[in-house]
């Protein structure tokens, strides 16, 4: 399991409220560095920025576009096929499928205190539940508003309050796969994700997952290097828009986090699969191995972050960046957003192909020049 190997074509699925940005971030890098070919994210594609493909799957491929992109990486909700099918082979390689996990009852938490602040009421009409102002100013309040959307009827389409029902296992397809197989159980659909051959790596475990997909799949450590993401401007920008509600609630009591835990089951049977799988494989590597990769990958993503910290709040704005290098290790790709990305990579695929059919429908809307690197 030596890195540094030809790395094929790969499938990205980004869920939600688990460090998945800093991953996506990651990927792109990789992508540009590698000069590889990344699906583009447009309307025509129904790819809504940062929202990806969800809460939809990627559309199956037109003529011509099959197995013609080296990377596809967004939210959106994962069917095991389609995605696959824009992948063009790599020889001596295969296909790599692979996402992020975290503990249900954290990630539902993390949920909670940041698409709370952003629901409206025409979500809650879509679900059938009655609107309230308050809903998220209590785990009390938080907890019954779940409790609602868990009829099954509304659990299959609750519209983007489906980003508080199993959001993990939502992402990767399992409310889509029972309306297909309805006497299918949990146990039954991950089995088929082990069957397509969905890697699955930790939010808890973040560096070790890492590593453990450079070893199984041929990234080199410097790859892997990272900056990592957080939401805190955002965070603060909600509380502008709306100052009457808190901007984050403290952790539930015993009795409300062990109703989030029943209510989150599906993810938490799934976390538990994706646990026992990433480390059975983490421990295969030998402990030597281990150690120096994860010593090198912590060192090089600790100077980043010190290098990157004086733009740390800057990247929103992303025009005020300076030129390619922004201090020592960190340069601006460290800090580019995946809307950024996403405009980079599509002018930048439109201008070596030069096909104004597709990529002029991509880019009809978009205002921004693929920058210099």
């Amino acid at each position: 399991m030596s890195p540094s190997r030809e790395v094929g074509p790969l499938v990205y699925v980004k869920t939600h409220k688990t460090a998945s940005a800093t991953l996506l971030n990651v990927v792109h890098r990789w992508a540009e560095r590698h000069s590889r070919r990344v699906l583009p994210c447009c309307e025509r594609l129904g790819c809504r920025r940062s929202a990806g493909w969800w809460p939809h799957s990627v559309p199956p491929p037109s003529i011509g576009e099959s197995h013609q992109f080296d990377v596809v990486a967004a939210h959106m909700v994962f069917n095991g096929s389609t995605e696959l099918q824009y992948l063009r082979p790599r020889e001596g390689t295969r296909p790599i499928v692979f996402t992020i996990l975290r503990k249900p009852s954290a990630q539902f938490i993390s949920a909670v205190n940041y698409f709370g602040r952003v629901f409206r009421k025409r979500d809650f009409d879509r679900a059938k539940v009655k609107y309230d102002p308050g809903m998220f100013d209590s785990w009390d309040r938080v907890v019954s508003l779940r409790r609602q959307l868990d009829k099954p009827q509304i659990a299959k389409d609750p519209g983007f309050l489906g980003l508080l029902v199993n959001s993990q296992a939502r992402d990767l397809g399992w409310y889509s796969w029972q309306a297909v197989n309805p006497w299918g159980g949990v146990r039954d659909w991950i089995q088929h994700l082990r069957k397509v051959g969905v890697l699955f790596l930790l939010q808890e475990a973040f560096d070790e997952g890492l590593i453990l997909l450079g070893q199984l799949h041929g990234f080199d450590v410097h790859d892997l290097e990272y900056y990592r993401f957080t939401h805190e401007d955002y965070l603060f920008y909600l509380k502008a828009k709306a100052p009457n509600r808190s901007v984050q609630l403290g952790l539930p009591n015993a009795a409300q986090a062990a109703e989030i835990q029943r209510l989150t089951s599906v993810d938490t049977e799934l976390y538990r699969y994706a646990n026992a799988s990433f480390y059975e494989s983490w421990y295969r590597i030998p402990e030597a191995t281990r150690h120096t990769q994860l010593q090198r990958l912590r060192a090089a993503s600790a100077r980043i972050a010190l290098d990157c910290a004086k733009w740390a709040n800057v990247y929103p704005s992303e025009g005020a960046l300076p030129a390619r290098q922004v201090n020592g290790t960190c340069t601006r790709l460290h800090l580019w957003s995946e809307n950024r990305f996403r405009e980079h990579f599509l002018m930048r695929d439109r201008r070596r192909t030069g096909r104004d059919s597709f990529w002029g429908v991509c880019n009809a809307t978009s205002k921004v020049r693929a920058a210099p690197l």
